[in-house]
């Protein structure tokens, strides 16, 4: 009656490019983690959002609606106001960072 599926093999391989990837990402979180605020960080690491939508854009051809669009200029929006926020905030928040160490964080991210 059934017939037992076929087992495909898989490529051991291909797993690796994607952690090879998330390891660089986590690094470099790691050096933004040193150079400025975790609050910050985890605020202005939200922009994964807008690289998944120009990817998508660019690589799988598909086309963003009106509240895509919106929601991603509200993101940007808000990471700039966050971001500029602490830039101009930067003597206030803790006297260990610099303007240079910001940028960095920044940058990085």
């Amino acid at each position: 009656m059934f017939e037992p599926k076929k087992k495909k093999k898989v490529n051991i391989l291909l797993f690796a490019i994607p952690a090879v990837f998330d390891q660089m990402k986590m690094s470099l979180r790691s050096v933004a983690n040193v150079v400025m605020s975790a609050s910050i960080v985890h605020m202005l690491s939200s922009t994964l959002l807008i690289y998944v939508a120009i990817l998508t854009v660019l690589f799988l051809k598909k086309n963003l609606y009106r509240h895509h669009w919106t929601s991603i200029i509200i993101i940007v929006v808000g990471i700039c106001i966050v971001g500029l926020n602490y830039l101009i905030r930067e003597g206030e928040v803790d006297s260990a960072e610099t303007f240079e160490d910001i940028i960095i964080g920044i940058v990085v991210l």
